[in-house]
């Protein structure tokens, strides 16, 4: 019965370069907007919602994740359209619990997701609403989780914006208590 947007969250307003709008998962209208401005909005739902800031009107169609999201994503800050995202409490009725994302808005597909139940963890609480911080130059991603942990996964990502190809390959991921 989740709707809205959570808190802390805050939708994220990107203005993407022509080059990367060509090879996104954009509607056509939208590819060819001289710039366009997309406000990708993160909600309790379990969509994430993507709109042209100037009109209104959505960019793409949504993205089903499954789980509410109450904290602000996080953008790649290289520049590569890479949208990370975690989830407070799940929509599943399967009892699945939170799962931190990493999201290509190239193909609006999921490349890589994870629970955040963690035996090791201090406690049984594992919502990801802390928003996520990725170091371009380490090509890592550090999430702290309400569990205790703070998790650092390094990604392995290979992006070629001339080929319109997007992928990870994570390593184990390293935790802190």
């Amino acid at each position: 019965g989740w709707s809205g947007i959570g808190w802390t969250g805050q939708p994220l307003v990107v203005q993407w370069d022509e080059q990367t709008k060509q090879i996104m998962g954009l509607y056509d209208e939208k590819k060819s907007k001289p710039d366009l401005v997309e406000v990708i909005a993160t909600t309790l739902d379990g969509y994430i919602y993507f709109y042209d800031l100037e009109d209104g009107t959505k960019t793409r169609d949504p993205l089903w994740i499954g789980m509410s999201v109450k904290g602000t994503a996080t953008l790649d800050p290289r520049g590569i359209p890479m949208l990370y995202v975690g989830a407070g409490l799940t929509n599943d009725r399967d009892g699945a619990v939170p799962k931190m994302f990493v999201i290509s808005l190239v193909e609006n597909t999921i490349l890589y997701s994870r629970s955040a139940y963690d035996n090791w963890a201090g406690r049984s609480w594992c919502a990801l609403d802390s928003s996520p911080m990725v170091s371009g130059e380490a090509d890592t991603l550090i999430w702290p989780c309400e569990n205790g942990i703070i998790y650092s996964l390094k990604l392995n990502t290979q992006y070629d914006l001339s080929a319109g190809t997007l992928s990870v390959d994570p390593e184990t991921m390293v935790k802190i208590k």
